[in-house]
């Protein structure tokens, strides 16, 4: 039986829902059929009851779910399977910044870097291998803001309610910058913004890994500045921040844009160079990293000079970063050791330097501890007289293996933190030895006692204290303690300096400023405090008996001091003519070895008796009536003292050379290397070039006798239009010598305007510029490595004024390169004309490119071309007789020029032609430059490089940073010149002796030049014999900053 199931409500559409089937025997079915009826009809008011319950259910289910979706946070979208959004949640109107239409491109919404990133995800969802893909992605604005999204992407196409790829999008922007920002912080400096330790390693070792892959060279650069303590002390921490983040701009500034410059700690930095060819490349940039750091630092309290020390090392010393990276630490301490604004590459012996090092800070402790100090007192005296006013006393630490140097456990005593302990222990000791001497001999005023006090000791609090007890306890009269500041102390300018100098004048104490005029040197420090006494520095006085600047100088400095009520002490008098000279010009004190070194406490003890009770004055009161001042000395005589004597006596001076032989020369019996000649590409003994010299002598005789302005050999033009071509110069004039072209070209360039002349420029350059002066111009000297005051002169020359500056390519002395990019860029700016004398760097350095065999460039076409500058505005002189051994030289300059000058100089109004052989020499240089000059140039840098890195390897310093054949070793004792002479002489080594006046006197020493003609084995011989002179002379460690040779001031 069949009985349907149906619904009773007259709305249904369908009200058929199904059958009730019964099967039995028919009777049995028919006694049934009513019941069978009854039952459909329950049965199908239950299902209906069931289906009304379940749609309940899927309502409240879908209400549920569409109140989460427009409150969530979360964006969902659905994508369909041509990537368009069939749907938005509401959140996306605040994720995207409108209303997403239906049908928008989901491309569209995906920032350009991520959309094919986008499309693979949804790719990758739709192929079913993954049922939920998490991915990043970047989405865009309708303001073009970008927003950082975590997405989820879930295929739900097969779904009935969905069909399609549902998209849920987190917007976690804020946090992927808080990830990147925790990032940045561990690998980078918080002050400066650049890689620290961490990230510098990890680069290293990246960079190394590439090295060995790429076959070039990895380096590391230690960079420490030498008075940021200082600077920090005295100005301010907040200055010294200001500072580091002014010191890490330049640094990165002066790098290429694959280099790395990191902060280690403290005022340490770190560079790491990568390509390099060789060495050479880090040490030059080492010495940039010096020059750049050593210009001033313009900060928001003023001007602050500091300078730096680098340390260099490179794969070759070590492949592994962490090694490496303490290599260029050890080189960094060897570089500070050698003094300040030095660098030094890393050498194996360098780590016994640093044990020892160690050593003597742990020997520093037990010292300090056992009071194993000794004290040494030095007289101050005056000048006119010789009376005794005081004494110095300086610390000494005496060791088993002798004295060690101040210098070394002072800076470390600073370092460490000792050196409160170890000042008060030296005041206390020194108080009472002089108190002592007092009560022996009274006089009035008493002996006084100068005492040296740190910066870091000066602004200790407990400073004061250590003063008051000893001034209360050591019985020294009061009054005669004076306390020896640096300028350093005075650069904080703040109320605490102030307050110290108030209490210390209560007490009694004078102040005294140590070393004047070698600091931050500022005449408004003698206004503001409380200054007693200068003590003006040795380098002041070395030279004064023959440099009229020096005496200009010095005596300004007495002038002032005596106008303020100030006393002067002269440091560093070592003989009687800068005693008379002082005296005469009214500086009253002097110290020095002239009148005694420093002596025990017994030997002071004596020499103050044997001084007697002639009449001192006060040191620290205000003298009374001033003198005139003379200058007794006659200085002439005096400056060519040294030459003249050197003249007689050496054997390297006015030798007569009676055979050559390549470079081995022979004067009498004796052969020599010869190293002192300046034919650098050894073009005076190549055949090609001798066997061209005899066919033009043929055709134009030995040496044409007519005028230039009537007539030239057609040689002439040929050399000129090559010579122009080789240098890429507007175009070139030859004439006879340098000397002439400064003599002649200089006072048509100036036009009775304003010369400035670098202060180091070579002589005959400045006597240019004095043939100038005579004709009307105003001449000025400058320093090249302060640029800032060249700019300053010619912002000052009188407007419409001719302006000319000169200054020297390839230094003649130290084989040093200017910062002609940044002088070029300031005489431009000033609209002057820059005049390069480039004799020893014209053949050997030119441009720089992938075809270079060496450093020093190719084609040998001079330091304008090697720092890729143009001729705009510039105007090189060169001579030929250095690389193509020709007595010829030329200036460049433009047709209109090169015609002004014809009608202008001299040599060309009236000299004749150059002999025939010069003329001919040049042509076939130019040949043999053009074939084989980079070959030889290559060979030549081998050479001077074997000799750089021996004298770098013992220790001796050389001022040659930029590796060019030019090498001057500077002794430690002028006076052993003659000594070094013999020794090189009969080592069978020829060089170049340069004497005093000729240099200053703590640069004399001898130049070696290295030429391509020197062989492997009388470069072996240089060498050795070095080696043995170092061990038997002393030579200089560390170098003096460089000074103009003696009597060129303008």
């Amino acid at each position: 039986m069949l009985s349907p199931l149906t619904f009773e409500a007259p709305q249904a559409v369908n009200p058929l829902i199904g059958a009730l089937l019964v099967a039995g025997p028919r009777r049995r079915l028919e006694q049934l059929g009513v019941s069978v009826e009854s039952l459909a009809s329950q049965a199908a008011l239950a299902l209906e009851r069931v289906g009304l319950s379940e749609e309940i259910n899927r309502r409240r289910s879908e209400a549920y779910f569409r109140t989460l979706v427009h409150n969530a946070s979360d964006v969902i979208l659905i994508v369909d399977d041509d990537d368009t959004v069939r749907y938005a949640s509401p959140s996306a109107q605040g994720m995207f910044g409108g209303a997403l239409l239906s049908g928008t491109p989901l491309a569209r919404l995906v920032d350009e870097q991520d959309r094919d990133r986008a499309a693979r995800t949804l790719r990758r969802v739709r192929a079913g291998n993954a049922r939920d893909v998490h991915d990043d992605w970047c989405v865009l604005r309708s303001d073009d803001q970008r927003l950082n999204v975590e997405v989820r992407a879930s295929n739900l196409r097969h779904e009935q309610t969905v069909h399609g790829i549902v998209l849920t999008l987190r917007d976690v922007t804020e946090q992927r910058e808080l990830e990147r920002e925790l990032t940045h912080r561990a690998f980078h400096d918080s002050l400066t913004g650049l890689p620290n330790r961490v990230l510098l390693l990890e680069r290293l070792e990246r960079a190394l890994l590439r090295g060995r892959r790429d076959a070039t060279l990895t380096c590391v650069l230690f960079v420490d500045l030498d008075d940021f303590k200082v600077v920090n002390d005295m100005m301010g921490h907040s200055v010294g921040d200001e500072l580091l983040v002014a010191v890490a701009r330049r640094l990165t500034a002066a790098l290429r844009r694959t280099d790395t410059a990191a902060r280690l700690g403290g005022d340490e930095f770190a560079i790491l160079m990568e390509g390099a060819r060789g060495p050479e490349d880090a040490e030059r940039l080492a010495a940039q990293v010096v020059a750049a750091l050593d210009e001033p630092f313009r900060l928001t309290t003023g001007a602050t000079s500091v300078s730096a020390c680098v340390g260099v090392a490179t794969a070759r010393d070590s492949d592994e970063a962490e090694e490496l990276l303490g290599h260029a630490d050890l080189a960094l301490y060897a570089a500070k050791t050698a003094g300040k604004g030095q660098w030094q590459r890393f050498r194996p012996d360098l780590h016994a330097g640093m044990v020892e090092r160690h050593e003597l800070q742990a020997g520093l402790d037990s010292a300090i501890n056992e009071e194993a100090f000794a004290l040494r007192y030095q007289p101050v005296v005056e000048i006119n007289g010789g009376a005794v006013a005081g004494f110095e006393a300086l610390i000494r630490w005496p060791r088993r293996r002798g004295l060690v140097p101040p210098d070394q456990f002072i800076t470390l005593a600073e370092e460490t933190g000792h050196i409160m302990p170890l000042g008060a222990w030296v005041l206390d000791r020194a108080a009472r030895d002089v108190a002592r001497w007092q009560r022996d001999r009274p006089r009035t005023p008493p002996l006084y006692l100068n005492v040296n006090v740190s910066a870091r000791q000066f602004i200790d609090p407990s400073f004061i204290e250590v003063v008051q007890r000893v001034v209360d306890t050591s019985g020294l009269a009061r009054g005669s303690l004076v306390l020896e500041i640096t300028e350093s102390v005075l650069m904080r300018r703040d109320e605490q300096i102030r307050a110290t100098m108030r209490t210390l004048k209560r007490l009694g104490v004078s102040i005294a400023i140590d070393d004047f005029g070698t600091g931050f040197s500022s005449l408004s420090y003698l206004r503001e405090f409380p200054i007693d006494v200068l003590k003006v520095d040795k380098s002041f006085i070395d030279d004064i008996v023959t440099d009229g600047q020096q005496v200009a100088l010095v005596e300004g400095i007495v002038r002032i001091a005596d106008v303020l009520g100030l006393q002067v002490i002269a440091e560093g008098i070592e003989n009687a003519g800068q005693r008379d000279l002082l005296g005469a010009m009214g500086c009253r004190f002097g110290q020095g070895y002239l009148f005694a070194r420093p002596m025990t406490t017994d030997e002071a003890r004596r020499y103050l008796f044997v001084a007697g009770e002639r009449q001192v004055s006060p040191l620290t009161g205000r003298r009374g009536e001033r003198r005139t001042v003379t200058h007794p000395v006659a200085r002439g005589e005096q400056r060519v003292g040294d030459l003249s004597r050197l003249q007689k006596t050496s054997r390297m001076c006015d030798a007569v050379i009676d055979e050559v032989h390549g470079r081995r020369i022979r004067s009498g019996d004796h052969w020599l290397a010869d190293f002192a000649s300046c034919n650098y590409l050894g073009f005076d003994f190549d055949p090609e070039i001798m066997d061209a010299i005899a066919p033009h002598v043929r055709r134009w005789g030995t040496h044409p006798s007519w005028s230039r302005l009537i007539g030239n050999p057609r040689l002439y033009t040929d050399i000129e239009e090559r010579l122009a071509d080789l240098l890429r110069a507007p175009d070139t004039l030859l004439l006879p010598t340098i000397t002439l072209i400064h003599a002649s070209v200089i006072p048509v360039l100036a036009a009775g305007g304003q010369v400035c002349v670098e202060a180091r420029a070579h002589r005959t350059m400045y006597d240019g510029c004095l043939v100038a002066r005579g004709q009307g111009a105003s001449v000025r000297r400058f320093h090249g490595d302060r640029p800032e005051d060249l700019e300053q002169l010619l912002a000052a020359a009188p407007p419409g004024a001719a302006r000319l500056v000169c200054i020297d390519g390839v230094n003649s002395m130290t084989g040093n390169l200017p910062d002609l990019p940044r002088l070029a860029r300031i005489c431009r700016a000033h609209e002057a004309l820059l005049y390069i004398d480039d004799a020893h760097g014209f053949g050997i350095i030119g441009e720089r490119g992938p075809a270079e065999t060496s450093p020093y460039g190719a084609k040998g076409n001079s330091i304008v071309r090697h720092l890729a500058e143009s001729y705009d505005g510039i105007i090189l002189v060169a001579g030929f007789s250095k690389s193509y051994s020709s007595l010829l030289a030329f200036v460049t300059a433009t047709p209109e020029l090169k015609a002004h000058l014809k009608v202008a100089a001299g040599p060309y109004l009236y000299s004749g032609p150059s002999p025939t052989a010069s003329l001919a020499t040049v042509l076939a240089g130019f040949d043999v430059n053009a074939r084989r000059g980079d070959a030889i140039r290559a060979d030549l840098y081998r050479k001077t490089h074997r000799v750089l890195d021996h004298v770098r390897g013992l220790g001796v310093a050389t001022p040659n940073t930029d590796g060019l054949p030019i090498i001057e070793i500077p002794l430690a004792d002028s006076w052993d010149l003659d000594a070094v002479g013999d020794f090189l002489w009969d080592h069978g080594i020829y060089v170049t002796l340069a004497g005093y006046p000729l240099v200053p006197r703590k640069q004399v020493g001898f130049r070696i030049q290295i030429t391509a003609l020197n062989s492997d084995e009388e470069i072996e011989q240089l060498n050795q014999t070095l080696t043995e002179l170092a061990d038997r002379f002393p030579l200089q460690q560390s170098l003096a900053p460089a000074e103009p040779p003696e009597g060129w001031a303008p």
